[in-house]
């Protein structure tokens, strides 16, 4: 049985994170560390990574993606149900590298562990492809446990892999990791990954609740302390190119845009559809 690692505060935000991190406590071996829910900063913003798996001799970024319907893994395209999804192998597969240069940042000697990284699906899709391009990348949840410990299908041959401190690698996910941002609703939409942050944006996959179509969502946030001339003004910039049609109450919608009352902030939420 795994160990499960949280001392940054992480906990599976959604019921497929928590079915996967359960299996993976229970099937994976001994000597397997598993880090749930942990954002990673890096240079332009930060990572939010649903688990971390730390191996005797690899290291694993995991994405947990929990479907039943009709899905469909491609190199460069992911459908749902034939609707175009946002692609996390390629996304996985960046915070894996990016999840790399932090641990080597951290510590010098960690400049040499390897990390991959592995999709793997909960639940029970009505019908599941997987291009043989990427069959090493993507797996259901009952195969996770037997891929995700077998060096020969996620670590390439000519890569000689060492021994892997995982109290080093845990320490330096101490020092940089912090929980990921709860799942949150703005306008009818709710948030599954935070892709990047800035001082008074952030920006979101993010899903309809109604229809569940994926969106990109971008919240403006603006102080509720600022004089008024200045939220007036930070307003307007949020607005800008849109068309708002004031709801009362603080609520505005703005072409696929919902904005609402917030404290101590006032957030302004762009929806575009995911492609």
């Amino acid at each position: 049985m795994a160990t499960i690692w949280n001392e940054h505060g992480g906990e599976p935000v959604n019921e497929g994170e928590r079915i996967a991190v359960d299996h993976l406590r229970r099937k994976l071996p001994d000597d397997h560390v598993i880090v749930p829910s942990i954002q990673i900063p890096h240079q332009n913003g930060s990572d939010e990574i649903d688990a971390i798996v730390i191996g005797p001799n690899f290291v694993t970024a995991v994405e947990v993606k929990h479907y039943t319907g009709q899905v469909i893994f491609k190199k460069q395209e992911h459908r749902v149900n034939g609707e175009l999804r946002s692609n996390p192998v390629p996304s996985i597969g960046m915070k894996a590298r990016r999840l790399a240069g932090a641990l080597g940042s951290a510590d010098p000697s960690l400049r040499m562990v390897w990390v991959t990284s592995q999709v793997v699906v909960v639940g029970e899709p009505q019908a599941l492809h997987i291009d043989s391009e990427i069959q090493n990348k993507v797996c259901r949840l009952h195969f996770a446990p037997g891929r995700l410990i077998d060096s020969s299908v996620m670590v390439p041959r000519h890569i000689k892999l060492g021994p892997v401190r995982v109290d080093k690698v845990l320490q330096a996910l101490g020092v940089k990791g912090k929980t990921k941002r709860r799942s949150e609703v703005f306008g009818g939409y709710r948030t599954k990954e935070l892709l990047s942050e800035e001082e008074n944006q952030r920006y979101y996959l993010a899903e309809s609740e109604l229809g569940g179509q994926e969106v990109h969502l971008r919240v403006h946030v603006i102080g509720a302390f600022l004089p008024k001339e200045e939220r007036q003004r930070l307003q307007e910039k949020a607005l800008k190119g849109y068309q708002a049609l004031t709801l009362g109450d603080g609520l505005y919608a703005l072409k696929s845009v919902l904005t609402t009352c917030g404290d101590p902030g006032l957030p302004y939420h762009r929806g575009l559809p995911a492609t």
